[in-house]
């Protein structure tokens, strides 16, 4: 069924900016929950993202309401998807599994969940919640600045291609940033009345990450032109090679869709832009590409 996912994005956009959820079934009939939260973890491939993400996801900001992290190329190896040995491990026994348990335990037992009742088909409080908001002494507040302004700071040095897609994304970035220090600040010391510096750097570096991430890959790959997304593999190809690889490997890698004409035309771009030169160019079986 082709439709079964119609209305997904703005749905998800929807519950992201607080709305109320609410559907109509033909069995239960008209159904709402107030105040809706959800939680999306993934994993894709590049390769995959791209076929589905339009520039109108960009622009309209709907991925720029989730955190994008790129993981580091660990030289072009893959790491091994099952362990090399196959003995019993009693993870209960681990402290971090204690730690993380601890933790959960004393996130999931806020008082807040407890207040909530099912009642004419909708979530509602029992009771009055006296919400908790966090306070942040000056310290605090002119970390925050300072943390703000670097947000503004780097996109707005970003790549002219990404800037426009970018404005959407950075508009969240400070929010989220906030968020997160909340969380931080319940695992940190529960029920605190304040922001600590910990709990605001720790949020800064995550966020701080996921905007280096999107950069790149906007800048990268969703915003580059087809032979900026070449540059980029072979640059990428021969860094992972300590910066210097044979022509002869380089042709017979198969990064490049096309043949001997595509790897030439590429690598005379990069030697133009300056970022690759030459070595024994005159000598087909030593000639070599190094970077600049």
């Amino acid at each position: 069924n082709a439709t079964w996912n119609e209305g997904a994005k703005s749905e998800l956009t929807s519950i992201y900016d607080g709305d109320s959820l609410k559907q109509v079934s033909r069995s239960h009939g008209d159904e709402s929950i107030a105040r809706p939260y959800i939680t999306l973890n993934g994993v894709s491939t590049l390769e995959f993202l791209k076929g589905l993400i339009t520039k109108d996801d960009l622009a309209t900001g709907f991925l720029a309401r989730f955190l994008v992290f790129n993981p580091h190329d660990r030289n072009g190896t893959k790491p091994p998807a099952l362990p090399k040995y196959a003995d019993k491990i009693n993870h209960y026994s681990w402290s971090s599994y204690k730690e993380l348990k601890s933790l959960c335990k004393g996130l999931f037992d806020y008082p807040i969940i407890d207040y909530y009742q099912l009642h004419s088909k909708e979530l509602q409080f029992q009771k009055p919640i006296q919400f908790h908001c966090l306070q942040m002494d000056s310290q605090v507040e002119q970390l925050h600045n300072t943390f703000y302004d670097r947000i503004y700071e780097v996109t707005d040095n970003a790549p002219m291609e990404v800037r426009s897609f970018l404005e959407s994304f950075r508009k969240r970035w400070c929010p989220t940033m906030l968020k997160l220090a909340m969380l931080n600040q319940q695992i940190i010391k529960p029920y605190s009345s304040e922001f600590s510096e910990s709990s605001l750097r720790g949020s800064f570096s995550i966020v701080w990450y996921a905007i280096q991430s999107t950069i790149q890959l906007l800048s990268r790959e969703f915003g580059a032109s087809p032979v900026q997304q070449k540059q980029s593999k072979v640059l990428s190809y021969i860094a992972n090679r300590d910066g210097k690889v044979s022509y002869r490997k380089l042709n017979q890698s198969r990064i490049l869709d096309g043949g001997n004409r595509d790897y030439d035309y590429v690598l005379e771009s990069l030697v133009a832009q300056g970022r690759v030169h030459w070595l024994n160019k005159d000598q087909p079986s030593k000639a070599m590409i190094e970077l600049c």
